[in-house]
């Protein structure tokens, strides 16, 4: 089989809603998400194209040139400067579940195609390192085994990752069953009127902010890489309706908030946040939230609930403890990789 790889411009043709044409296609492989990352990490988004002779498209992949290392704040003005030398001439190329594959039938020939050729283009570009790359894994599972054993053949280093899927094509009752007594039982505290669920508009990021900053104050570690901004909002929200943010308010306190990624039915959630009062009070408003965010997705006609990850091997209390914390919701572990590989190997002494 004839395959072309290329670099395209995604407005020479309808990209996102090539993506939308296959279950694994998330919002991770869109322009939004690429223009997104491009106005909030300056990150350099590369889009490819696997043609046949007739120009039928037969896979895609988003990528995108990011920084080898952070500013080095300890270093002050040199610290700037030495991270821009260093990110100028060794750059990193990610990518989040991808490649897509459209034509099934050939799946493996055009998943290795994509794949050697990128590794080339990025090559030539002066990349040195492929990070944190991860395949397909929301739709069919033998693709998902396929395009492991590919990235194994191909040499790619990894680490084991875990999430849960729920399944939100079950009923409610079924959703219900479906989780551990611990979480019924914390929702049966909350079935009172006190409690006001709201979606949170634009107005409403300021507060959520807040409410990020506590938490992670709290947890001594520092804002995650990507939650719910004004970029992300501008982004991914007009036309696109991607983002939404899920609030629990009491007497008009904002006391959690989290929020939820849809796109082609496929839900990932982002940026969890409690306050310090809802904390110090007990109000476990992220159980509230969490069963929220199931329901809303299921009305809105979401089909999978990714919760966005656990740990493989918990090392400690807390770990443990958020594994806990996701496992009672129900649904399937889905065990899956980071991969990594250096294009460049320095000379053997």
């Amino acid at each position: 089989m004839d395959i072309e790889i290329k670099e395209i411009n995604p407005c020479d043709i309808n990209w996102n809603s090539l993506v939308k044409s296959v279950p694994e296609g998330t919002v991770y492989q869109t322009t939004y998400w690429a223009k997104y990352l491009q106005r909030y990490i300056k990150a350099e988004p590369v889009f490819l194209i696997a043609q046949d002779r007739s120009g039928r498209i037969l896979g895609s992949l988003l990528l995108y040139r990011t920084r080898f290392f952070k500013k080095l704040l300890k270093l002050g003005p040199l610290g700037d400067l030495v991270s821009k030398v260093i990110n100028k001439s060794m750059a990193v190329i990610t990518w989040s579940f991808g490649p897509l594959v459209y034509d099934k039938s050939n799946f493996d020939e055009i998943f290795r195609c994509i794949l050697i050729n990128a590794m080339k283009l990025m090559s030539k570009k002066g990349v040195v390192f492929l990070k944190d790359i991860t395949i397909p894994i929301h739709g069919d599972r033998d693709c998902m085994e396929k395009a492991r054993n590919i990235l194994s053949d191909l040499s790619f280093k990894q680490k084991e990752f875990v999430t849960i899927f729920i399944d939100l094509r079950k009923d409610e009752n079924e959703l219900w069953t479906d989780l551990k007594n611990s979480a019924r039982k914390a929702l049966k505290k909350f079935n009172g009127s006190e409690f006001n669920i709201l979606s949170l508009g634009k107005e409403g990021l300021d507060g959520y902010h807040n409410l990020l900053l506590q938490s992670r104050k709290r947890s001594g570690i520092e804002l995650p890489p990507i939650y719910p901004s004004y970029d992300m909002w501008d982004e991914l929200n007009g036309d696109a309706d991607i983002l939404d943010i899920l609030s629990v308010n009491k007497d008009d306190r904002l006391l959690g908030a989290i929020g939820t990624l849809n796109f082609n039915n496929v839900v990932f959630e982002t940026g969890p946040a409690q306050s310090d009062y809802s904390f110090e009070n007990k109000i476990y408003v992220n159980d509230i939230l969490k069963w929220h965010v199931i329901k809303n997705a299921k009305s809105r006609g979401a089909r999978l609930y990714d919760l966005c990850g656990i740990f493989s091997n918990p090392k400690n209390e807390k770990e443990k403890s958020l594994n806990q914390f996701k496992e009672k919701w129900g649904g399937e572990k889905v065990c899956y990789n980071l991969y990594y590989k250096f294009l460049w190997k320095p000379p053997v002494s």
